[in-house]
Parts: structure tokens; C-alpha cells; sequence
């Protein structure tokens, strides 16, 4: 009967891990964007401007601007706020997000070449492509009916199980791109790029359950029965697309269209999970245990992306820009590898079972404006954007989209974005600005985005509202 106990417990503790590790993904944006402060000052809207260091990350059909080598380097700060409302039979439980991310978020190098006589412009680009922070808590009661041991007799009684949960789950994608570019005829020209994807996610989930007035088998003395469990899961991520770029340049107007290859993005997980089941605070053996899986192989299908963009030049040193992606996430799959046998001679096999995603497809629309004043000290940019980007993961079917955003400049554009996109499906809402000063051979470029994030999860009780602040900044130099 102790067995039993132990095992009942363990149980409770792979069904609190099971909930948390399915909803870890949730919190991923795969918002395959390019790097860079100025673009992130111009909200990203970039494709059909796409004349700087960052254009092998952005659109490639952009690097036959340059006539000369390029070296830039970015730095990107992520300070999460906000919080998640747990609403659990009728308790609100409010967590707290809090933290602060730093890292180098980008490395470029381009240069001109000649293929075969054929005037080209080659780069290479590391971007981390989209960082995220998520931290979670909720308390709840629920009941359990158990076998138990009274007057040598095994009976069925019902218990009160108190949970306790805590989470946090940090990291996102980077991409490594190989491009180039070249005019295709007279101001057209066309870009390729090899996109390699890595990067990497950490969740921890502590859970802590509590049964109180437990008999034991032997002696019938009640006690109380706690489960610890934490969990481990971290997540390298691999993948490999490529980027088919065009961007027409005009007098006024410069247009780009920018095609995102599907490939699978490969999630290789690998979990520790820690048990201790303990009577009044003495462990015991049975239910207590450690527990490694490393390399549970997950495939995630990244759709077909399509960007446009528009770049209008209303003064020789004022541009508007507006992008608008679309990103066909539904009918897509998670394919989970169940088994993986291995031969001697090299053929080995792979057993897979496929998972309906139920995303939704997406449809993002962003939009900049930068304005440059020529000053005795250097000419100094300033930028301003803001975006809608849309998560494919929808809500709980019971939280719409709002029909009017009450925030301006999103209340005018929010229609459209309703228009393509489905009710359920969460929103980012970002505001940028940005500014820095640049001189004939060294540009320094700065960037702050504050967005905000509202979605809920698990069945309607739990609401996460999300506040990041990003602060980039990024120095390009020319030889």
C-alpha cells in the first residue's frame, strides 16, 4: 500500500509536469525577423528599405546598395515585465514577471565580389531572431479519491490534494544567414540567403503537492504526504530554409517581396525531472526518484512566409515604410519521434507520431518612419514604428480579440489587422523609437520597443499580460 501511495503521488507529479512542458512552446512568437537597431527603431518594417549592414538578414536583393566592406556588431538588453492572473476556483493568484536578458544579438560582415565577371554582394549574418521571457505561478485544490487501508480493510476515500506551482521558461532562436546579391535588370535586383537556425530555451517547473490525513498501511497513522517535483527542460533548436529577396528601387518608392522557404524547426529536449515523495517530512523511497530524457527529437512545421514592403521617400532625408507577412500556420503539425532504431551499416529509422497544431494562420503588419537631420557634429536619424504581430497559437476560444483598440496610432490600423486574422488569435502590439548619430565611416544606432502581449491559457483560468522593454543598439563601421 505504501507502493501504491508513492506511485498515486508520483502520478499527481507527471501530470503537473505533462500540463507545464506542453504549454512551454506556447510562449514562442517564431517571429523570424532580421537584426538591428535601426530597423527595430522603424518597427520593423524593413524589406523594402533594407540599405544597411543588417540587409542579408532582412532582404538580401538590398546589399547591392553597398560598394565597399562592412562590419557591424548589435547589442540587445530584453527586460520582461507584466504579469499572469491565475484565476483557480475562484482565487485570483498573481505572478510577477521580472527579469533582465542581455546578449550580443547580431554580428554582420558584407562585401562586394565578382562571380564570373557578374558584379555581387556577399554577407554574412548572425541574428537572434526573436528572444522570449514567460514566468507563470497558480495555487489550487483539488480532490482525489484513493485507496486506503481502515480496520484491515481497503476502502476508497476521497482527499484534498493542495498544489503549489511556479515556472519560468527563457531563450528563443538565432539564425546564421549566408547571402548575396546582385541587380537582376536595371533597378531590380535579387537576393538569396542560406538561413541556419539554432539557439536554445530553459523552462523550470516546480510543483509541490500536499495530502494531509493520509493513513498509513501499517499502524493507521495519518500523516501528511507532500510530492516536491522539479523540472528541467532545455531545448536546442536546429533547423535550415532559405531567403528568396527582390527589391525594385525608384525615385520615390522602393518595393520588396521576401519569401521565407517551410523547413521543420527541430526542438531537441532534453528533461530531468526530480521527485521526493515525503510522510511529515521524511522521504521515503517509493515515489522518489530522478529522471533524465536527452534527446526526445520534436519537429515543428514552419510554414511558407510571405513579406511585402513599401518605402516611400517623401524627402531627400524623410522615408515611411509598411510591411505586411503572411505566415500559413494552419494544418501545420508537431511531429514527436517515439523511436529511433539504430544500424550498424548507417540506415537508422525514425518512428514519428504526428500532432495537429490547431494554429492559426497569421498575418502581421508593421510600419516606420525615419527622419535624418544633418547637424554639425554628424547627421542624426530620427525613427519611430509600430507593429501588429499575432502569435499563431490562439486563445481559449473564449477570448476575443478586441473589436477597437482604445490606444492610438494601433485603434486605426487594428481593423485591418481583424480582417486577417482570426478572433482568437493573440496580438503583440510594439512601439518603437530610436535615434543615434552617423559619420562618414562609423554609424552608432540606438533602439527602444515596448510591446505588450495579452493571452490566456489552460481552459480560461490562467491570463499572462505581458510588458517587455528592448533596448538595441548597434555600430557598423565601413573599410
Amino acid at each position: 500500500m505504501i507502493r501504491s501511495l508513492g506511485n498515486t503521488v508520483a502520478l499527481f507529479l507527471i501530470l503537473a509536469g505533462a500540463i507545464c512542458g506542453q504549454a512551454v512552446q506556447e510562449h514562442l512568437s517564431y517571429d523570424f525577423v532580421g537584426g538591428g537597431a535601426r530597423a527595430e527603431a522603424m518597427g520593423n518594417a524593413y524589406v523594402a528599405l533594407s540599405d544597411d549592414i543588417t540587409a542579408g538578414a532582412w532582404n538580401p536583393a538590398g546589399l547591392m546598395t553597398h560598394e565597399g566592406p562592412m562590419l557591424g556588431a548589435s547589442f540587445g538588453s530584453l527586460t520582461p515585465r507584466g504579469y499572469t492572473n491565475a484565476n483557480v476556483q475562484q482565487h485570483l493568484w498573481r505572478n510577477d514577471h521580472s527579469g533582465s536578458l542581455k546578449s550580443v544579438s547580431g554580428f554582420n560582415f558584407l562585401a562586394p565580389v565578382r562571380i564570373k565577371g557578374r558584379p555581387v554582394v556577399a554577407s554574412i549574418s548572425f541574428t537572434r531572431s526573436f528572444q522570449e521571457f514567460f514566468s507563470m505561478a497558480y495555487d489550487l485544490v483539488f480532490y482525489e479519491p484513493l485507496y486506503v487501508i481502515r480496520n484491515n480493510l481497503v476502502v476508497e476515500e476521497i482527499f484534498q490534494v493542495d498544489r503549489s506551482t511556479r515556472g519560468q521558461l527563457e531563450g528563443g532562436v538565432n539564425v546564421v544567414t549566408f547571402a548575396f546579391g546582385t541587380n537582376l535588370y536595371r533597378k531590380l535586383a535579387l537576393g538569396i540567403g542560406v538561413n541556419i537556425y539554432g539557439g536554445k530555451t530553459v523552462s523550470e517547473d516546480h510543483t509541490l503537492d500536499l495530502i494531509a490525513g493520509y493513513p498509513l498501511p501499517i499502524g493507521g497513522q495519518e500523516v501528511l504526504v507532500s510530492g516536491d517535483s522539479l523540472r528541467i527542460d532545455t531545448s536546442k533548436f536546429s533547423g535550415i530554409n532559405f531567403t528568396i529577396g527582390l527589391k525594385w528601387s525608384g525615385e520615390k518608392i522602393s518595393t520588396g517581396l521576401l519569401v521565407r522557404t517551410p523547413f521543420d524547426l527541430n526542438r531537441m529536449q532534453g528533461l530531468s525531472t526530480y521527485r521526493v515523495v515525503a510522510f511529515n517530512g521524511q522521504p521515503v523511497e517509493n515515489g522518489t526518484d530522478t529522471t533524465f530524457v536527452d534527446n526526445k527529437l520534436i519537429k515543428y512545421e514552419m510554414p511558407l512566409m510571405i513579406t511585402a514592403g513599401v518605402a516611400y521617400r517623401a524627402r531627400e532625408n524623410f522615408v515611411l515604410t509598411a510591411d505586411a507577412e503572411f505566415r500559413n500556420f494552419s494544418g501545420g503539425k508537431i511531429r514527436v519521434r517515439d523511436l529511433l532504431e539504430l544500424d550498424p551499416e548507417g540506415n537508422n529509422k525514425e518512428y514519428f507520431t504526428d500532432i495537429e497544431t490547431g494554429w492559426n494562420d497569421i498575418f502581421v503588419m508593421r510600419f516606420g518612419c525615419e527622419y535624418v537631420m544633418d547637424t554639425k557634429i554628424g547627421k542624426i536619424p530620427l525613427r519611430a514604428g509600430l507593429g501588429f504581430v499575432p502569435l499563431p497559437m490562439p486563445n481559449n476560444s473564449n477570448t476575443k480579440t478586441p473589436v477597437m483598440s482604445y490606444n492610438f496610432p494601433h485603434m486605426i490600423f487594428l481593423p485591418f489587422v481583424k480582417l486577417f486574422n482570426n478572433d482568437d488569435t493573440p496580438i503583440r502590439y510594439t512601439y518603437s523609437i530610436g535615434t543615434g548619430i552617423q559619420w562618414n565611416q562609423i554609424f552608432l544606432e540606438w533602439a527602444y520597443t515596448y510591446s505588450t502581449l495579452s493571452r490566456d491559457y489552460q481552459e480560461d483560468y490562467m491570463l499572462a499580460k505581458i510588458r517587455n522593454h528592448h533596448v538595441g543598439f548597434t555600430f557598423t563601421g565601413y573599410f
